[in-house]
């Protein structure tokens, strides 16, 4: 696989708002004047025709279910269809069954805007669950809204952005990196080797990442970046080897993440004397790279499989019993089986108004127990949900080494962000 979490590509001729914050964090520069969004909301939407019509509410299920992205996505729809089955199961929401609908934009964002439009305009779904890289949320969030309708984005992001039309259910840099930096600098050392792929996440999130370590008396001794897809980390890590790095930070993505942890190993660098830590490593790498070669390591998350509580052991069960006795959990599939739990109460919550704008009033407050614990939609369209850091053992689980508690996700966080903007706001 070549892609996750976003590319750099131009998004319907538009500059990106990331891209732009990226930019600045970079040069220092205050992001309010960046970030200036027009307020005005879309009013109306051919989505609200009918939304709560017949014995079904249509939800749109939009994921990559070919190409190259269908291994990351393809789990994510699983868990959803999961979650779909388990509410119909015990009676549907107010008596009513959800109707999925499910659109596969088979890894291509042209492609994805046009079943956004189809979801939208044809089959008057009442939202849509879907996407995972940035690029894909950025080239269909225009048609959302325009049309005045509702994208549920349950996927780890860099925040700096908050749309109306947008339910951010995926854990943000607030929530992860705030709290792990400093714990990082304390006790695996200050000097820190970044290591990220050469895209949009992984520069916003180093960037953020850089302030943070700064801030808390850290140093950054290098900042590399790799293509896309690249599994070739040699001259990397005899660069690292040979740095006075106390520790490595990656936002390394897909493919490159086993390549990178075996070629760490093979170069004769070793997590417990130098170690690596991650905001994007998850259960579904390890199992691709093999425990040996990542024990030891460090991911800052909302969700681990060995997460002991009921609530996660009967997901991990029901996936298992669903799709197979190998099959993993990991944080977006947590995130995608939960979103569908939300969307349930904030429909009940609607009574028989399930119009754009009314959903938009009520999922703010909407608050279930998912298999990541407590995770509750604030006023800002993000998620309050559990920081977590967990250490890879030799089973291939992580153990936790640092629970930060429940924190309320900020997509433009105080420490980065000089005088951001009150969410939710428009992107242009």
């Amino acid at each position: 696989m070549n892609i996750s979490h976003g590319n750099g590509a131009p998004v319907s001729g538009r500059v990106r708002p990331s891209i732009r914050v990226h930019r600045r964090l970079l040069a220092g520069v205050a992001l309010a004047g960046a970030l200036a969004m027009t307020t005005t909301a879309c009013s109306g939407g051919a989505n609200q025709r009918a939304a709560a019509d017949g014995n079904t509410i249509k939800l749109g299920l939009l994921y990559s279910l070919t190409g190259d992205l269908a291994t990351v996505e393809t789990p994510m729809h699983d868990a959803a269809l999961l979650a779909v089955d388990e509410i119909n199961a015990a009676g549907g929401i107010n008596g009513k069954k959800i109707e999925p609908v499910v659109e596969d934009y088979a890894s291509d964002n042209a492609k994805a805007v046009e079943k956004a439009n189809k979801l939208i305009e044809d089959d008057h779904v009442v939202a849509t669950l879907g996407m995972y890289t940035s690029a894909s949320r950025l080239a269909v969030l225009p048609k959302f809204e325009q049309s005045n309708s509702l994208l549920l984005y349950a996927v780890v992001t860099e925040g700096l952005e908050c749309s109306p039309n947008v339910i951010y259910t995926g854990i943000t840099p607030s929530q992860t990196l705030e709290q792990t930096i400093p714990w990082m600098l304390q006790h695996l050392g200050k000097k820190v080797y970044l290591v990220g792929s050469d895209y949009i996440y992984p520069h916003t999130v180093n960037a953020i990442a850089k302030k943070l370590i700064e801030q808390n008396g850290g140093e950054v001794v290098a900042d590399d970046y790799f293509p896309l897809g690249s599994t070739e980390f040699g001259t990397a890590v005899s660069k690292i080897k040979n740095s006075n790095a106390d520790v490595v930070f990656s936002s390394l993505v897909a493919g490159s993440i086993p390549a990178f942890y075996k070629q760490y190993h093979a170069g004769g660098l070793d997590f417990q004397q130098r170690p690596l830590v991650s905001s994007i490593t998850s259960e579904a790498e390890i199992a691709g790279m093999g425990a040996d070669n990542a024990v030891g390591s460090y991911t800052a998350s909302s969700y681990f499989q060995s997460i002991d509580s009921p609530t996660n052991d009967a997901f991990v069960k029901a996936i298992k019993a669903k799709y197979g006795s190998g099959q993993f959990t990991d944080r977006e599939m947590a995130a995608a089986y939960s979103t569908v739990y939300m969307f349930k109460k904030a429909v009940e919550s609607a009574g028989g108004d399930l119009s754009t704008d009314h959903l938009k009033k009520v999922f703010p407050g909407t608050s279930v127990e998912g298999p990541q614990g407590t995770v509750t939609v604030e006023s800002n369209n993000n998620t309050t949900m559990t920081s977590l850091l967990g250490k890879v053992n030799a089973s291939g689980q992580f153990d936790v080494v640092q629970d930060f508690g429940q924190v309320k996700a900020d997509p433009f966080p105080a420490s980065v962000v000089p005088n951001p903007p009150t969410c939710p706001v428009r992107v242009k």
